[in-house]
């Protein structure tokens, strides 16, 4: 709750009431750690991306320069570089895309008893 409160002041300037405004901000505040929590999360795949891309680029330069200087081993170690970066940004994509999925939780019923010796599913 958010609670304000302010002095009501006659002709003369005494206090005579108080008055107080409340408003409950649960909502707010849910959505301002929600919005947090999302900004983190950009900003770290953001940073995993530009690492992927950055070692794309290097592939790129080793495929390059390897067919300025007719040099094949140089050309096929930069497209492996290329490759394997490419295969690391379609599953960091395909896992931002399944996380991203809303999906509706499976409430299952149980004995608190039974917690401990069973499994998450």
């Amino acid at each position: 709750m958010l609670v304000t409160t302010v002095p009501i002041h006659n002709a003369a300037g005494e206090i005579v009431s108080v008055m107080e405004l409340s408003a409950n901000i649960t909502e707010v505040r849910a959505l301002e750690s929600r919005l947090t929590s999302l900004g983190l999360l950009i900003g770290s795949i953001s940073h995993a991306l530009k690492g992927l891309l950055n070692g794309l680029a290097g592939g790129m330069y080793l495929v390059d320069t390897g067919f300025q200087k007719d040099k094949p081993d140089r050309v096929r170690q930069g497209w492996e570089v290329i490759q394997r970066n490419v295969g690391r940004i379609k599953a960091t994509v395909s896992d931002i895309l399944y996380y991203a999925k809303d999906r509706e939780p499976i409430w299952e019923s149980m004995p608190a008893a039974d917690w401990p010796t069973r499994s998450a599913t």
